[in-house]
């Protein structure tokens, strides 16, 4: 049964536009609505009017004054744009994220289905599964109270209602709110999200690489290149950028060992 949903991303750089498309591709059916912000680049916007005028989705772009440093906070782009939502769920989304599928089967059904039947409070991924998740009962994938707002599944109200309830924690948890305020509330009351396992033929990897070096990154997911290592292990057990990113670029020899030699210092120095 085809579901009824949004996605909400940003789309700063011309050089994104392909993984949304590839996220458009991953998808079963498209979304019923796209809403993005696009930060003062009239390049991107002119990119969204076409697509959506090609494939029948309605756009909706957010304004470009809500922030004046995404980098630094994008909790009120977040807010506007979940306010917007009529949907009943929507897909929210990084350009840094990058999808791929081989079956045809209609994961998203499946997962909402699921998430409706067990009372979760969203659906997550793009990261390998950590310690404290737990199996399913009777179904696939993995109990979480951990997020990633790089990919996650959310009826969109639900997390407004909490941010408006507990707006005492942005002190808590700063720029990672949007995060840490769903984590803080599974904690609380003991509620679990949906976590959706990478494997073989499915899998969402976080690669935190932007500009045109992201297209490396989407070649090697579909060629398989690197992939096995991502497919493995625990979150928690990454102690690395590259070891924690798909395609993360590692560093040197020599500036590996300054920087365990830099980190031991500071360990000492601290005692």
């Amino acid at each position: 049964m085809k579901r009824d949903f949004a996605i909400v991303t940003n789309l700063l750089q011309a050089e994104s536009f392909p993984v949304l498309k590839d996220w458009l591709d991953f998808l079963p059916y498209p979304p019923r609505t796209l809403h993005v912000y696009c930060g003062y680049n009239e390049e991107t916007k002119a990119l969204l009017w076409e697509l959506c005028d090609d494939t029948g989705i309605k756009l909706v772009i957010a304004p470009d004054t809500l922030t004046e440093d995404i980098r630094k906070s994008d909790i009120p782009v977040i807010t506007w744009q979940f306010r917007s939502v009529e949907e009943p769920y929507c897909l929210r989304i990084s350009l840094d994220t990058i999808p791929y599928r081989k079956s045809d089967d209609d994961w998203l059904g499946a997962a909402l289905s699921t998430l409706e039947r067990d009372g979760l409070e969203f659906v997550t991924g793009s990261t390998r599964p950590f310690r404290q998740d737990s199996p399913l009962p009777g179904g696939e994938g993995l109990l979480t109270q951990r997020v990633s707002f790089n990919f996650i599944i959310i009826d969109p109200r639900k997390w407004l209602d909490l941010a408006e309830r507990r707006s005492e924690l942005r002190e808590v948890y700063r720029r990672f709110f949007t995060e840490g305020l769903l984590e803080h509330h599974c904690r609380e009351t003991g509620t679990h999200g949906l976590r959706l396992e990478n494997r073989d033929d499915w899998r969402v990897f976080h690669v935190q690489i932007w500009d045109a070096k992201i297209n490396a990154a989407r070649e090697a997911l579909r060629s398989e290149r690197k992939v096995a290592g991502f497919l493995k292990g625990y979150e928690d057990d990454q102690r690395h950028p590259w070891e924690r990113y798909f395609m993360y670029p590692k560093p040197p020899l020599a500036k590996r060992l300054r920087m365990h030699l830099g980190k031991m210092r500071h360990q000492i120095l601290s005692r």
